[in-house]
């Protein structure tokens, strides 16, 4: 990280920030470099005839991911620069993505900005400083957040695919050490193989847990009191939660536990099976069958509160008399962590996502901006596509190769013409291994096929958006998408006495759309008797303060 001098070291013209950043090296191969932001920045501000310091005013973040800002010193000091220097008219960017790929954040930097009179100006996207400008900046945000979430799940789907072929795709289990080397092709493999010193106090803490004599309480005691090696879990403390963790731990019988799935390991073993299960048994009895199950979801939650005290809204799942279950969205009465006076009580949370349905009714991107987005989804959406294609050829190919050596080892059996045992076991244990790999890339192939299925979705979902946000919602029954829908759209939601009080909308959808709803001024009657609760009222302790929500520093 680069900053700023004090105030007094710069001289009074109009003067030009310039804020780079890369979250990773492969984004300097991509050519987006902090060299090639920083002189194209330079190059922008020359034009506009403002003033810029190469050793003063120019911020950079390295290593940093652009869906958050607090751990960006670079960039929170220039946004303090902004406060105090009056000299500053603008803040250039090689482009919008490098300050942020977070639509909330996005929209705070701007309106922090924006009351300094403080333009931001990209170098390779056209951007006025007007509010059809804000509005194009909102939706390039939108867009530039929605191609990350697409990056991060090409890299979950990686993971995932590396699990499935056996190999563990992450950080090594205590016990274990990551190695990787760069083969011929060019490119790295990595694996894990055992920790000869780290295994041993695995193998210790599963005998000492058998033997029937520690609970996990003094386990973790002991295992301290004999020098356990806490500064080998890396940013991890030996703890009550990580011991139950480890000796739940399947990867040491040879199992891959990744997300949803679970299939043999390649890597090698260091634990007996038996003392393993006779562990899970004993944790069996100890837990007496304990089913900690997850939390409801739903983007209600995110965006939900209540409209009386302002706390946030919870999930809840009720079964009917007739056992149908149902969810109930209601107030949690809590502000930081204290107690709440509230008298509302709970609703449906069905109920509350038809009557967000109608709100959206009621917005309308102008035709201009619509024509805008529709480019600017194509254009990030076409790689997705090509990528898709690509991947799809190669696995394509590789089946090809399998059926032919399949066919190879058949007629090879056939030529032979006395076949011995060997042969013929030799021949069953290939056409296995040809069986597994030819299963394995079947469902790459299905996978490949689902996400360029998936990408055109989403094109269509993206496009359906801008012309016409209300069809968007209503026609994808993906609850993730709707979700990321209303997410965008929706700022904040206010619930009261069983109906959606009051909203507000995201920059910049509040700017285009407020005409919209002055002359709607949400008319919209949502029905009470439709969505009442299991309960009755609660009762909590007295009002405390309202939470302050954000506040920069």
């Amino acid at each position: 990280m680069s900053h700023g001098s004090s105030k007094n070291d710069i001289d009074t013209r109009k003067r030009a920030l310039v804020y780079v950043r890369v979250s990773t090296d492969k984004q300097a191969d991509k050519g987006i470099a902090i060299p090639t932001q920083t002189d194209a920045s330079i190059a922008k501000i020359a034009v506009l005839g403002l003033e810029c310091d190469a050793n003063f005013d120019i911020y950079k973040d390295e290593g940093y991911s652009g869906l958050g800002m607090t751990k960006r010193s670079g960039l929170l000091s220039l946004l303090n620069r902004c406060k105090q220097d009056k000299n500053i008219k603008a803040v250039v960017v090689y482009e919008l993505s490098r300050l942020s790929r977070n639509q909330y954040d996005s929209a705070f930097i701007r309106n922090e900005l924006k009351k300094k009179n403080i333009s931001i100006i990209s170098t390779t996207e056209q951007i006025t400083d007007d509010p059809m400008g804000d509005a194009m900046a909102g939706m390039l945000t939108v867009m530039n957040e929605f191609s990350s979430s697409q990056t991060r799940q090409r890299v979950t789907d990686n993971m995932m695919s590396k699990a499935m072929k056996g190999d563990w795709p992450n950080k090594a289990p205590f016990g274990y050490i990551n190695k990787q080397e760069k083969v011929s092709t060019g490119r790295v493999k990595a694996w894990v193989e055992i920790n000869h010193e780290d295994s041993s106090w695995v193998i210790k803490a599963f005998k000492y847990y058998a033997s029937g004599s520690y609970s996990l309480d003094s386990l973790l005691i002991k295992l301290k009191s004999e020098g356990f090696p806490e500064n080998k879990l890396r940013g991890t403390k030996l703890t009550k939660s990580f011991l139950a963790g480890m000796l739940r731990r399947k990867f040491y019988i040879g199992q891959i536990e990744w997300a949803n799935y679970e299939g043999p390991g390649n890597h090698d073993l260091f634990l007996d099976k038996a003392l393993f299960f006779q562990v899970q048994q004993r944790l069996d009895i100890q837990n007496k069958g304990a089913d900690r199950r997850r939390k409801y979801e739903s983007f209600t939650k995110a965006i939900c509160f209540c409209g009386e005290c302002g706390s946030r809204m919870t999930l809840e799942k009720h079964k009917t008399s007739t056992g149908r279950s149902i969810l109930y969205l209601r107030c949690i009465k809590a502000q930081q962590g204290k107690k709440v006076t509230c008298s509302q009580s709970y609703g449906h949370e069905s109920a509350y996502v038809d009557q967000i349905g109608e709100i959206i009714k009621s917005i309308q991107i102008p035709p201009h901006i619509v024509m805008k987005v529709k480019a600017r989804v194509k254009e990030i959406f076409a790689d997705e596509e090509k990528l898709g294609e690509a991947t799809k050829r190669e696995i394509e190919k590789h089946l090809e190769k399998l059926k032919t050596k399949k066919k190879n080892l058949i007629n090879m059996l056939l030529d032979k013409e006395y076949q011995t045992d060997s042969d013929r076991s030799l021949y069953e244990e290939t056409r296995r291994e040809i069986d597994i790999e030819e299963i394995r890339l079947t469902t790459e192939l299905q996978k490949s096929q689902g996400r360029i299925s998936e990408t055109l979705k989403l094109v269509d979902l993206a496009i359906a958006l801008a012309s016409n946000i209300y069809t968007a919602y209503k026609g994808t029954k993906d609850d993730n998408l709707r979700g990321l829908l209303a997410r965008t759209l929706f700022k904040r939601i206010e619930i009261k006495d069983k109906k959606i009080a009051s909203f507000e909308l995201n920059a910049p959808l509040d700017y285009l759309c407020r005409s919209q709803f002055k002359k709607a001024s949400l008319a919209i009657q949502f029905e009470q008797d439709t969505i009442c609760g299991p309960y009755r009222t609660r009762t909590c302790h007295p009002l405390i303060a309202n939470e302050v929500l954000y506040q920069m520093s």
